[in-house]
């Protein structure tokens, strides 16, 4: 997909002259703490509403319409207040250009803050309905927020701020994150700061906001285009691979989705840079333009397909599709639209299909805008390693279906809600594909649904391959690490390497098309990648390399 970097997620939050309200204060703090507290108690309230978490407690968001709303009975009318003065305004803008540009927008108007202050609560209230229908539950659930940047001037103040969500759904058994980052400004009056407008550079929130939709309205299209089906057949019984072709990996691309999604990374709490929508721990080896998700979905499709995590080999494209009249790579410095694009990846899998040459060759379905549950002519679990091209914008800056990449890591039905994702921009992970991309009222709702199969003839001569594991979260979590071979090796090595370089385990198997070790003595300072390389010797004294990674957070 091809769209401009948002580069910062905005959120206005202003304040107007309101005596008597019961809105808390923050005289008691600093004016950056008492900032920081407005704006973190604003959006954490916001995703409690949304994900029903400790809805005991959960409060209404304070905002300029609840105290404007509150004191409605003491004037003649609800009068539009006077947000801020020339100089706020004048900071306000010089501060905010990137965000404004993003929005198209050349300045700051009351009127476009009252706006998008409605468009986020008709926003949280149609996805709070949307959980609910769902019938989507956590047992756990944190929200977490970074300031990087406060700027006070008077009775104005500027924030950055990074939301990091982790949640468990009790119907998963791996852990869900999500990355959001929030450009925030604040205004003071009387002592307390107001929320007066907010708005988020998130794909689906900016559809809704462009849509101009209220909640009833919002609500009223997904009720109506919900349609319960039940679609599960047999797995696809695949034609056999000849011995050039290669099958694809599914456990492969997941592990390497789940490995280079994340939650908030290098935070600036410890001194790091923060993360962004696209975070920091990302395949460094890979080019990366800003807005990634093609780009992301075709380098889990790599790792499937045996691609080999090594500068060298990246930039030598191996494992990837460089011959014939259709390509599909990508190194650290160039690439073909077919890798980072979702309308030149349908081609190019449409065009391979068609062909006899090298190739990716794979199933498309298309599932229509008004159904909940996906197109697929198998069970759920095959839906398991596919690209999903879902609502975004397209090159021209317009909402339309297929124009943004998500990849499916797992799938407990055929169900919208069912499904759960990995993607870029903004980084999600583990997170069910129907509560940002649920069935909906016109055509940019349809999901274009992409099933890699085979690369054909992507295999000439000897090759090796391995692995990609789960990450390591507790440092004496035992892994099982695997290689294995197109033939027989005399020799096949199968090698640990910490983040510094160092080897700290090596099996080797002799005549031999497979190599297995476990290893538990994990260690890491960081968040660090470990390599994993298999090695195979031939008869004649060719070798043969691979390399992959595996994921050692902080101990």
């Amino acid at each position: 997909m091809k769209r401009r970097l948002l580069a910062m997620t905005l959120s206005l939050l202003m304040v107007v002259s309101v005596t008597n309200t019961s809105v808390l204060a923050y005289n008691q703090l600093s004016e950056a703490d008492a900032v920081k507290s407005a704006a973190e108690e604003y959006l954490r309230t916001q995703m409690n509403r949304v994900y029903q978490w400790d809805t005991a407690n959960n409060m209404e968001p304070q905002t300029i319409l609840t105290a404007e709303q509150a004191h409605a009975d003491i004037r003649s009318s609800l009068e539009p207040p006077l947000y801020l003065s020339d100089s706020e305004k004048s900071f306000i803008e010089n501060e905010s250009v990137d965000v404004m540009e993003s929005l198209g927008r050349s300045s700051i108007t009351a009127e476009d803050m009252a706006a998008d202050l409605q468009a986020m609560e008709n926003f949280v209230l149609y996805r709070s309905h949307i959980f609910e229908d769902m019938d989507i539950a956590f047992t756990s659930f944190g929200a977490d927020y970074y300031f990087d940047d406060v700027a006070v001037k008077g009775d104005c103040a500027i924030a950055k701020v990074y939301e990091s969500l982790v949640y468990q759904y009790t119907d998963s058994p791996d852990e869900s994150s999500e990355l959001n980052y929030y450009y925030v400004v604040l205004k003071k009056a009387n002592d307390t700061w107001y929320v007066a407008d907010v708005v988020s550079d998130d794909i689906p929130y900016l559809a809704f906001l462009d849509d101009g939709l209220t909640a009833t309205e919002a609500i009223a299209g997904y009720d109506a285009a919900i349609k319960i089906e039940n679609t599960a057949t047999d797995l696809p019984i695949m034609s056999a691979a000849t011995s050039n072709d290669i099958g694809y990996g599914v456990s492969n691309a997941v592990n390497y989705a789940l490995m280079y999604t994340t939650k908030i990374d290098n935070p600036v709490a410890d001194g790091g840079q923060g993360s962004t929508s696209t975070p920091t721990f990302k395949n460094e080896r890979f080019k990366w333009f800003g807005s990634d998700c093609m780009n992301f979905a075709s380098q889990c499709v790599w790792a499937g397909f045996g691609g080999s995590n090594n500068y060298s080999h990246v930039n030598n494209k191996y494992g990837m599709d460089t011959s014939g009249s259709y390509t599909w790579w990508c190194t650290k410095s160039s690439n073909v639209n077919s890798w980072s694009s979702c309308s030149a990846f349908n081609t190019y899998i449409n065009n391979s299909n068609s062909s006899t040459e090298k190739g990716l060759q794979g199933d498309i379905e298309v599932t229509p805008y008004n159904s909940s549950t996906i197109t697929w002519d198998y069970a759920a679990n095959d839906l398991v390693g596919s690209v999903m091209h879902v609502r975004g914008k397209d090159k021209n800056g317009n909402w339309a279906p297929f124009a943004h990449a998500v990849f499916v890591n797992a799938a407990n039905s055929l169900s919208r809600s069912d499904i759960f994702i990995c993607c870029y921009n903004s980084c999600k992970k583990n997170v069910k594909l129907g509560t940002y991309w649920s069935a909906g009222n016109d055509s940019t709702y349809g999901i274009r649904t992409i099933k890699p199969r085979v690369f054909v003839q992507g295999e000439i001569g000897a090759r090796v391959w391995g692995d990609w594991v789960t990450n390591v979260t507790v440092t004496n979590t035992r892994r099982t690490l695997k290689g294995y071979g197109n033939q027989i090796f005399t020799t096949l090595t199968l090698k640990l390497m910490a983040n510094n370089g160092g080897v700290v385990k090596t099996w080797t198997a002799n005549n031999a098309s497979s190599v297995t070790g476990t290893y538990a003595d994990w260690y890491s300072t960081g968040d660090t990648e470990w390599i994993i390389e298999v090695t195979g010797t031939t008869s004649t004294g060719t070798t043969v390399t691979w390399n992959g990674a595996v994921r050692v957070a902080k101990s």
